[in-house]
């Protein structure tokens, strides 16, 4: 089976909405996707540029159904990275909005809506059967990495979510997150399988347009990353009672505890559920779940793994499994773990890489409970003097003094990238005191603001790409 394969089966059921005036139903996405493919000849390589629109989704759900490969990408890219990737990958086809200028030589040969499909190339691409789709990391900057995601991977990972969250045909989700980034897009997927709906909306929640689809669309729950949640906790979820929501998800990076438990408690009170997921592209969106009913007892942990998927936390030597309460690399199992990266288009006829293995890069350890724990990131270590360092943790500690940073740096010194500074000597004092390490390692160097993706994760690749690494 195929994602997007039982569109039909809900008909006439209300499957995208938009402005609040706009909608599509099931039975007419799956022929607007069908019109779709029906003008690419062979199995093609597609660039869809994503906005939330229906027909970024029309797009996406056709190069899918007819078993053609989409690259996923932001409408609102960067030109010069555009050009890149097209360089990188050459696409066959692009799906665009009207308004893209597109500075390549190509042919129209299809519009609906708001939206272009252009034909850029003929080329023949050798694509291996089971891929179905690439995205970028999250992480990514310049030419990015991309990941290859199969159908399996796809529609394995929906089913999970589905289960874990208990979707059915009456939820209605809004696209607060964008479809080029994996964890919006696995709710467009798993909302769709369910049978669901989805409001298609470029609002957020500080906006009052989000706030009044909340109220006049029905929407049952929708999906944020920590500084959705940061920004509710502060302007007050009780502006949620008296709605249709009857739940709240959060992934895309660590939550707090505190503010974990402050939301949980809110949304206790107002009967809503609130589920903590954990998730990377690699994994095809999500990983875990953290049941609402556990985030008042375990605001901290990540949960436990998906229907279909198993953790392993392992020694970083060796990777022999390590005991309860250990720290270590938290490795993954699953069906939606990814085919591997693809840097060009050579790789696209690449078979699958991963056998169904993710080391994920994190450091975790499980309690005696069966609850799993991301401590750090193994690439966020250093040794100094002979000490192992966690970075995060001295952010995290700068952080309760007030300052915004983002450290990095060697295992000869840490470099603490800063935003306004009170003074470089106290922020090294601090830093000497709080990890035990001589001040002379310890380097300081200002930043205009720190770079995040869209999802408020720091690039720190973008800050040595930029800045350096401090060696001079």
């Amino acid at each position: 089976m195929r994602l997007f394969d039982n569109l039909e089966e809900f008909s006439s059921r209300v499957a995208l909405i938009e402005d609040g005036s706009e909608s599509l139903s099931y039975s007419d996405l799956a022929k607007q996707s069908t019109i779709f493919s029906s003008h690419i000849k062979q199995r093609s390589l597609i660039i869809c540029l994503c906005s939330n629109t229906i027909e970024s989704v029309i797009g996406y759900v056709g190069t899918v159904r007819a078993h053609h490969v989409g690259i996923m990408l932001s409408a609102k890219i960067d030109s010069l990275k555009f050009a890149n990737l097209i360089e990188q990958f050459h696409p066959n086809y692009i799906w665009l909005p009207t308004t893209f200028q597109a500075n390549i030589p190509h042919q129209v040969v299809y519009t609906h809506g708001r939206y272009h499909l252009i034909q850029i190339s003929s080329e023949l691409h050798e694509l291996h059967t089971d891929l179905s789709l690439l995205l970028g990391t999250s992480g990514s900057t310049g030419n990015p990495m991309m990941v290859r995601q199969s159908n399996e991977n796809l529609i394995s990972n929906a089913i999970s979510i589905c289960q874990s969250l208990k979707l059915n045909d009456l939820d209605r989700a809004i696209t607060t997150l964008p479809m080029n980034y994996t964890y919006g897009l696995s709710i467009v997927n798993s909302q769709l399988h369910c049978g669901g709906s989805i409001v298609m909306s470029e609002a957020t929640m500080m906006d009052r347009l989000f706030w009044d689809q909340v109220r006049d669309s029905g929407l049952t729950y929708f999906g944020g990353v920590p500084y959705t949640y940061e920004m509710l906790n502060r302007i007050g979820i009780r502006r949620l009672k008296g709605t249709s929501i009857r739940m709240l998800t959060q992934a895309g990076g660590k939550l707090s505890s505190e503010i974990a438990t402050q939301l949980a408690t809110s949304c206790k009170d107002l009967g809503i559920l609130f589920y903590i997921m954990y998730g990377q592209t690699e994994a095809t969106a999500r990983m875990s779940v953290l049941p609402s009913e556990s985030v008042l007892l375990h605001p901290s942990s990540i949960g436990v793994p998906i229907p279909g998927g198993a953790f392993r936390v392992v020694d970083l030597d060796d990777e022999h499994e390590l005991n309860t309460g250990e720290v270590g690399e938290l490795q993954y199992r699953g069906p939606n773990v990814m085919m591997g990266y693809a840097s060009n288009y050579s790789d696209l006829a690449r078979a699958d890489d991963c056998n169904g293995v993710l080391r994920t890069g994190d450091l975790a350890r499980v309690d005696e409970d069966g609850f799993y724990y991301i401590v750090g990131r193994r690439k966020r270590f250093i040794k100094l003097l002979g000490n192992r360092v966690n970075l995060d943790d001295v952010d995290k500690f700068l952080a309760s003094n007030g300052y915004e940073t983002a450290s990095t740096g060697s295992d000869d010194y840490l470099l603490v990238n800063v935003v306004s500074p009170g003074s470089h000597e106290i922020i090294i004092d601090l830093v000497s005191r709080f990890i035990s390490i001589h001040k002379s390692v310890i380097k300081i160097r200002e930043l205009k603001e720190i770079p995040r993706n869209e999802s408020g994760k720091v690039l720190y690749s973008e800050i040595r790409e930029e800045f350096g690494n401090g060696e001079n």
